[in-house]
């Protein structure tokens, strides 16, 4: 091993991006060094080693808190940190997201289900057209979090299957996970009934890392190895982050795998693994490595073109994720569509001169996806990769087929093009970014235009409700049908988390400021049912009945209430309305 690839880097756990600074307050020597500790940066406009030095006057200075061992050095594709990043999600189960410290609304809102939907349609069109459409289609949902997603994607395909000019093939949608609790919220979630009815909707336990077969919990169908003859259709988002991956440095022809060793802010005697991620730092090193590597020769292949072209890097590299892929296809005698979005980068010139990969916990904690690599591995066993012809800004969504070539996939090849190269989510992102600081200046038409752009997303519109509210106040006539549909629209997008703004009471509002009474009566009764009676509900319950001239329901509602709040006062004041 040279010299040049002798050394050790000390990297820290702070949100932040880039490399560690001389000065940061957080960078602290480790104690197995006597006298001084150096860390490694690669920059990504010079191909050089800058190294810093911290003296024992820092050190002296106590400006850093004490940190104990929780592993000693590892390969990083083997590392308890992976580990604790899957506790982590079962010890919070669906509270990952409700609590907002996962986020998730940039990979999972109604514009990304209606693409996701779009292309799955393209492919259940292709098969219609070759005559394939008795069997039924599954679509496979890895790790499928909180089931937001899973519920546009079905809304959607259930649309656009309805418009259909040719009969389709019958669908199953399977949302699987680690993690019961998750499923268990699946199960009784109120939009998820009518699929589960239907038969559109399954149920799965399956840890994508080593299961080989998928039971569904539903209709108790076991999906096999070669079982499905209609392609499987598989969806990875934000999937292929959070899964473990190989790390190498690599610099002009030669290859070190890269180790680390982790150690934690708080002491871990009795501590659950899954709330370490906050506390953690990583200490990396490297190892002299050699090819082939794997002993694999698709994946060695792969990694040896990395080799051979980058000149200095730190390489992410999806082992697990090419595994996954490979069992996921080998359900299907008829091939696979795979479907992925995540922070990442497809060209292989964006994989060159990176740094060790940073470590930022957002509940959990995630890495970029090397879908270059991804690609590569498609290709050579035979399949088709499709990402978007330039790169991305914030998200990748790739669309990965194993299919018969005697079909030419006109309608899957199409709906990519239209949906994700010209037009996808990753624009729609950045148009985001754009609107909210501008939300004040924007009229009541941008509002809705912008609304119908996100397919009615629920989200964005309560991102945006503060100004809705305030441009409804100066509607006119005309426009009160518009805001109505729209509203209503949005509504039907709306897949509740626990969300702790009331979205129906805050929409019954608007519907009464609009003189639709029947609506905002209908909305504060769905206020009612999902967050319980309050005193403000049934006050503006009463107002409804009130304006409806529904007069014996409100004096039944009147009384009552008085009686379940004796001192609110406010339901005195309708007692003296002229009924």
């Amino acid at each position: 091993m040279s010299t040049d690839l002798g050394f050790s880097i000390y990297y820290l756990k702070i949100n932040w991006v880039g490399w560690i600074k001389q000065d940061s307050p957080h960078f602290a020597p480790p104690s197995d060094i006597p006298y001084k500790a150096l860390t490694c940066s690669i920059f990504h406009s010079a191909q050089v080693l800058a190294w810093t030095v911290w003296d024992r006057q820092n050190q002296a200075m106590n400006m850093n808190p004490t940190y104990y061992p929780v592993e000693a050095m590892t390969p990083f594709a083997v590392s308890l940190l992976w580990q604790i990043n899957r506790e982590y999600y079962q010890h919070a189960g669906i509270e990952a997201w409700t609590s907002g410290l996962v986020p998730h609304h940039l990979t999972s809102n109604a514009m990304v289900g209606k693409t996701y939907a779009s292309l799955i349609l393209g492919l259940l069109t292709d098969l219609a057209l070759e005559g394939k459409n008795k069997e039924k289609v599954y679509i496979i949902e890895l790790g499928a979090g909180h089931g937001r997603l899973g519920f546009y994607i079905l809304q959607e395909l259930e649309i656009m299957a309805e418009q259909s000019a040719i009969e389709l093939p019958p669908y199953c949608f399977v949302l699987s996970d680690i993690v019961q609790k998750n499923l268990a919220f699946f199960n009784d979630h109120e939009n998820f009934q009518c699929y589960f009815q239907k038969g559109q909707l399954d149920l799965a336990y399956l840890d994508a890392m080593v299961d080989e077969d998928i039971v569904l919990e539903k209709s108790g169908v076991v999906l096999s190895k070669g079982k499905l003859g209609q392609p499987v259709v598989v969806i990875a988002n934000y999937f292929f982050d959070s899964i473990p991956q190989h790390l190498f440095y690599l610099r002009q022809g030669t290859i070190a795998s890269c180790q680390v060793a982790l150690e934690a802010d708080v002491p871990v005697n009795g501590a659950e693994t899954g709330t370490l991620l906050p506390h953690l730092r990583l200490r990396y090193d490297t190892r002299p490595a050699a090819l082939p590597y794997f002993n694999e020769h698709i994946t060695d292949q792969v990694l040896s073109g990395y080799v051979q072209t980058m000149q200095e890097t730190c390489l992410l590299f999806p082992l697990a994720g090419m595994s996954c892929l490979t069992r996921m296809r080998q359900l299907s005698t008829a091939g696979a569509m795979v479907l992925t979005m995540d922070k990442g980068n497809h060209l292989a010139s964006l994989l060159d001169h990176r740094p060790m990969p940073d470590y930022v916990t957002h509940g959990s904690f995630s890495l970029n996806v090397n879908y270059h690599a991804l690609a590569q591995y498609t290709q050579l066993t035979g399949g088709t990769a499709l990402f978007p012809e330039a790169s991305n800004f914030n998200l990748e969504l790739g669309c990965l087929l194993w299919l018969d070539d005697r079909n030419d996939w006109k309608s899957t090849l199409a709906a990519y093009t239209r949906f994700v190269d010209d037009y996808g989510p990753d624009d729609f992102f950045s148009l985001t970014r754009m609107v909210y600081p501008l939300a004040d200046k924007l009229t009541l038409r941008d509002t809705i235009a912008l609304l119908r752009l996100s397919g009615y997303d629920s989200v964005f519109f309560i991102n945006l409700l503060p100004w809705f509210k305030q441009q409804v106040k100066q509607v006119t006539y005309p426009e009160r049908s518009r805001i109505s549909e729209t509203l209503l629209k949005v509504w039907k997008r709306y897949f509740h988390l626990n969300d702790n703004l009331d979205l129906a009471f805050e929409m019954a509002g608007i519907f009464y400021d609009l003189g639709y009474y029947d609506q905002s009566l209908q909305f504060f009764g769905h206020s009612e049912k999902r967050y319980g009676p309050s005193e403000d509900g049934r006050y503006n319950t009463a107002l409804c009945l009130y304006q409806l001239k529904r007069d014996e329901e409100l004096i039944h509602l009147i009384d009552t209430t008085l009686i379940e709040y004796p001192h609110y006062h406010r339901m005195e004041e309708l007692k003296r309305l002229e009924l």
